[in-house]
């Protein structure tokens, strides 16, 4: 009986940790994620928004399809549209380059899309400030 007992907390650890396995791959295959972002100015209202997105594409059902950054009052000053999905990759790096913003912009909002799930999570971000030309990876 003591054996047993010995090797009931080895058996849950196991399961717990193929737990957490299944569930990494369920939040990969959930809504896309704006894993890291920057931005860079250049010039005084025209910048370039760059974006790793987390998001594991299933199939031509469920992909990233978009992203966007939005700024002031909610509107979206650009988009990029992904035309297929990319199996297998996990993350894929983006960028938008040339994106006119207002100058009394301080922040925009990186938004993903997904075919499946539709909007995900969004990531602010605040733009570069001053001499201040980019954000760095955030």
């Amino acid at each position: 009986m003591t054996a047993f007992v010995l090797r009931r907390p080895a058996i849950a650890m196991l399961l717990a940790v193929i737990g957490g396995i299944f569930a990494a791959q369920n939040v990969l295959a959930d809504k896309p994620i704006a894993y890291k972002a920057r931005v860079m100015k250049l010039s005084d209202e025209r910048y370039q928004f760059e974006i790793n997105i987390v998001h594991e594409d299933n199939g031509w059902d469920h992909f990233v399809n978009r992203w966007e950054i939005v700024g002031n009052g909610g509107k979206v000053l650009a988009t990029d549209v992904l035309h297929y999905p990319r199996i297998g990759e996990g993350i894929v790096w983006r960028v938008l380059t040339g994106v006119k913003v207002d100058a009394d912009t301080e922040y925009v909002i990186y938004r993903l899309h997904d075919l499946k799930h539709g909007y995900g999570r969004e990531k602010l971000v605040r733009l570069p400030a001053g001499a201040q030309a980019d954000t760095g990876w955030q």
